[in-house]
Order: C-alpha cells, then structure tokens, then sequence
C-alpha cells in the first residue's frame, strides 16, 4: 500500500466514523471534540496527499524545482498540523492512541519535507553528493513516518468498531433506560424482566380475585335458592 493509498484509507476510516457516530445516534460514544478531529484529519490528509503526489511526480521526473517547490509546501503543512493538533480534547482509547502516531507520523513528514528541500537545492547547485546524502536522509523518515501512519490507521480502524458495537443510546419508550438494556423498548411500564413479572403476577392476582368474587356470590345465590 503506498502513502496516497494509505491516507486515503484514512480518511476513509475517520469519515466512516464520523457519519456512524452522527447517523447512528450514538453521539455519546464520541465527544464533539472527537468529531471535529476527526474531520479535520480527513482535510489535512487530502492536502497531504495532494502534495505527496505532486512530490512523488517531480522524484520520478527528476524535476528538482518542483521538488523544492513542494517540499516547501509539506513543510509549512507539517509545522500548521502539529500547531493545531493539541487544540482537540480527545477521548481517552483508541482515539487518543491515533492522534499519538498521527503527530509523530507529521513530525517525521516534516523532516522528510526538509530534507527533499536541501535535495532539491544541493542538486540544483550541482552538488549531486549532497543530493544523494539528503534524499537518504529523507528516505530514513520517510520510512518512519510510514510506520507511524500505519499505527495511526490501525487505531483509526479499531475506533470505528468501538463505536460501531457500543450500545444504542435510543430510548424508544422514553423510560430513561436505553432500548438495548430495556426488556420492553416501547413499553414505558416496564424495564426490567422484573418488572413484566410484577406486572403479570399482578394481572393474575386481579383476575383470581374476580374469579373468586364471582365464585363466592355464585356460591351465595345457590343457597338463598
């Protein structure tokens, strides 16, 4: 899976997230903050990808004014993410543990974005060992900040199915109890098994005791006769 295929995923994950925890109903299993980050991962990672392509094109080309020219703009969007990253109060759990490697992923980016740069112009000064060494430095955090990006879309991953299972909090019968804990949903009576049997058995005790009233004065009317 190559960079643009895997920020794509990503954002595929967070959007997925995003419209099940709104659509669902099951708001309380993310907090707006939640939300927000996640939304803002989707935009910063379609710039990123956008500008991982411009830069994969211009290495293949060998087109080192393109190179310099988007390295410079990976940079300055490496130094906003990791500026505006720590605004968001996240959740504690698979959220938190994304948004861990989703900031060292960026940091790595950074250095990657800063070295394709010195690349770019040691090779257009003419300095092809300089390039060489740069675009090995680059490579080396290019190859970290995969690592972390395949962390990030892991935890990414595994946040969507916390949420996806957590229960409804839908009350159909508006009894203050949610419906997946509630033994009749749509009856306000009742909450618990409980409560059905309390509501049987006292039922059956009404009906015994007209049974028994009936009986009784059925009885009584027999012997005045």
């Amino acid at each position: 899976m190559n960079l643009r295929t895997t920020l794509g995923c990503i954002a595929l994950v967070m959007a997925l997230a995003v419209v099940f925890s709104i659509g669902s109903g099951v708001v309380s299993a993310q907090t707006y903050d939640d939300i927000e980050y996640l939304e803002w991962c989707i935009e910063k990672g379609d710039l990123m990808s956008f500008f991982n392509e411009i830069t994969s094109d211009a290495l293949e080309d060998l087109d080192f004014v393109t190179l310099k020219k988007s390295s410079l703009l990976t940079y300055n969007l490496c130094l906003d993410v990791l500026d505006e990253i720590d605004q968001f109060d996240i959740s504690p759990g698979y959220l938190s543990n994304s948004i861990d490697e989703n900031r060292a992923f960026y940091k790595d980016k950074k250095w990657v974005a800063y070295y394709d740069k010195k690349a770019a112009d040691a090779f257009l000064s003419g300095d092809m060992d300089g390039c060489s060494d740069f675009l090995e430095l680059s490579t080396s955090y290019m190859e970290s900040a995969n690592e972390h990006l395949y962390k990030a879309l892991e935890y990414a991953e595994k946040n969507f199915e916390e949420i996806e299972n957590a229960p409804s909090s839908i009350d159909s019968d508006r009894d203050g109890v949610p419906d997946d804990y509630d033994y009749a949903p749509y009856d306000p009576n009742i909450k618990a098994q409980s409560d059905f049997i309390l509501i049987w058995f006292g039922t059956f005790v009404v009906i015994a005791a007209i049974i028994v009233i009936a009986y009784l004065w059925i009885k009584r009317k027999s012997k005045i006769k």
